[in-house]
């Protein structure tokens, strides 16, 4: 590969949290308060501690096959079937959480420009994703800068909410009334999803430069900061704004609530201070859905290169800045399906999206374990990686019957569509 397609261990650690830092946090904020109160933070902590074991083994497999991606993980140590599956569910299905952070866009996007309110919101949203697109075609050192300036937007905004949590701090928030122990689990997947991008460097391991070594480096530094911003930020904001929270009904409303708590409303610090964080947090968005559409775009090209989709020839051609046009195009019409069906209500956005994200991390799991089987090693890590991913399938699943059958129904479609392009391109394989 050429140096002009490689990224340094920075580059790629930043691409990680650009795209794991993006709508997460904000659109579980509200939700996280009225089900857990201040224990929203703790949420966090657990989900990291669920997905350990998970992180850990993602290393271990990077450094196994240098290079090597979703598919590589299945199809070397399991069968082609698991390496196609691994790719497919999580390629398709992480391109809900890209179609979520685009909507967010477009909300806070019409909140900003109130003219825009009449609009509806996905033709906003097919604005972005069209543009998205086209800037994608201009290869990875192209999109490093540009997903460098929106880690910085993003970085400002999540210190700004930390540090007006911690000036205007109120310990009456910290009250045992505002511990709600009985909605943890029910918002594990949510929390979960903030977590799910740590995979992107699998995509896009094979331009990292000495992959062997700074593949499972990127992947480990990002979770780590991400962890802990995600943290601060919940727990700072619920101090600050405390049972406010309860009557949220939208994710655009936590941020005037916020000002309400702290400095204040009616005056031109605060109305300039609410554009701040309406454009920082849009900003946000637009880095994660841009840096996942990126590295997604190479799981679908992984999958062209060993001929298991449709028009496989058509989706592995490269365009001259090295970039597989038309796998970034097929994505773009997913995400607008995505959208369309789903409309408003961000659950089956972030369901689909985590349930995908665990389904890979499920079958990667297993591929460690048959690997250290075959070298006669203990299986405890990929083990506990294996009960973790399993847990978060059973919350998810949970979450599906209890709240919203749309994710589900998703997934299944993927999920047939999947197998049954499999078994028509599976004879000329």
């Amino acid at each position: 590969m050429s140096k002009t397609n490689q990224i340094s261990l920075f580059a790629a650690i930043f691409m990680n949290v650009n795209i794991m830092l993006s709508t997460g946090a904000v659109v579980n904020t509200a939700i996280l308060a009225q089900r857990t109160g201040i224990l929203g933070s703790l949420c966090y902590l657990i989900a990291a501690l669920f997905m350990l074991p998970l992180i850990l083994t993602f290393a271990e497999l990077l450094d196994i096959h240098p290079g090597g991606n979703l598919y590589t993980f299945g199809s070397k140590q399991l069968n082609k079937l698991s390496g196609f599956m691994n790719a497919w569910v999580y390629s398709v299905g992480k391109l809900a959480s890209v179609s979520l952070m685009i909507h967010v866009v477009s909300s806070f996007i019409q909140v900003l420009i109130p003219a825009l309110g009449s609009i509806p919101t996905i033709f906003i949203d097919a604005i972005i994703i069209g543009l998205y697109t086209f800037l994608n075609m201009f290869g990875i050192q192209t999109g490093k800068q540009i997903q460098l300036i929106f880690l910085s937007i993003k970085i400002s905004f999540v210190s700004f909410i930390i540090l007006l949590g911690l000036t205007f701090f109120n310990s009456g928030n910290l009250a045992p009334n505002y511990w709600i122990w009985s909605g943890i689990p029910y918002t594990i997947p949510l929390v979960a999803y903030t977590f799910t991008g740590f995979a992107v460097a699998c995509s896009i391991s094979q331009h990292i430069k000495n992959p062997k070594k700074n593949a499972p480096l990127a992947i480990l530094i990002s979770f780590g900061i991400v962890v802990l911003l995600t943290t601060l930020y919940q727990m700072m904001f619920f101090a600050a704004s405390g049972p406010q929270l309860f009557n949220v009904t939208n994710y655009t409303q936590i941020f005037p609530i916020l000002l309400n708590s702290t400095i204040g409303t009616g005056t031109q610090l605060s109305a300039y201070t609410l554009k701040f964080l309406n454009i920082t947090v849009a900003s946000a968005s637009l880095g994660g859905a841009y840096g996942l559409m990126f590295a997604n775009t190479w799981n679908f090209h992984s999958l062209a290169i060993n001929d298991h989709l449709i028009f496989s020839s058509m989706f592995k051609k490269l365009n001259r800045f090295h970039i597989p046009a038309a796998c970034l195009i097929i994505q773009a019409i997913i995400c607008l399906i995505f959208l369309y069906t789903g409309g408003n209500n961000q659950i089956p956005f972030q369901q689909t999206a985590t349930f995908a994200s665990v389904f890979a991390y499920t079958l990667s799991a297993i591929a460690l374990i048959r690997y250290r089987m075959k070298s006669k090693k203990n299986i405890i890590l990929p083990g506990l990686g294996f009960l973790s991913s399993i847990t978060l399938l059973v919350f998810t699943f949970k979450n599906f019957f209890e709240t919203e059958m749309l994710g589900l129904i998703w997934l299944s479609v993927i999920i047939l569509f999947g197998l049954i392009m499999y078994f028509i391109k599976q004879p000329k394989n």
